[in-house]
């Protein structure tokens, strides 16, 4: 596996990453809130809202990049 592939694997783990940073590092997640996650999420104070926003911006990126780095080996193996 090539580095490009690595990078590719771990961008497609980091928004999860940010998710279970934003709802488990304070303490005050019960785990009934899940019927209601974006009211929660809304809620959060200070880095654990900024850990959401990091999350939905992964989210938007991912296919993105991954899609960028297989053209880009694709071009090269061509």
């Amino acid at each position: 596996m090539t580095l490009a592939n690595w990078c590719v694997f771990i961008a497609l783990f980091l928004p999860y990453l940010s998710t279970a940073t934003a709802k488990f590092s304070g303490g005050d997640f019960d785990p009934r809130q899940n019927h209601d996650p974006r009211t929660f999420l809304e809620e959060l104070p200070g880095w654990r809202k900024r850990a959401d926003y990091a999350q939905l911006n992964a989210f938007e990126v991912t296919s993105t990049f991954a899609a960028a780095v297989i053209i880009a080996l694709f071009v090269v193996a061509a």
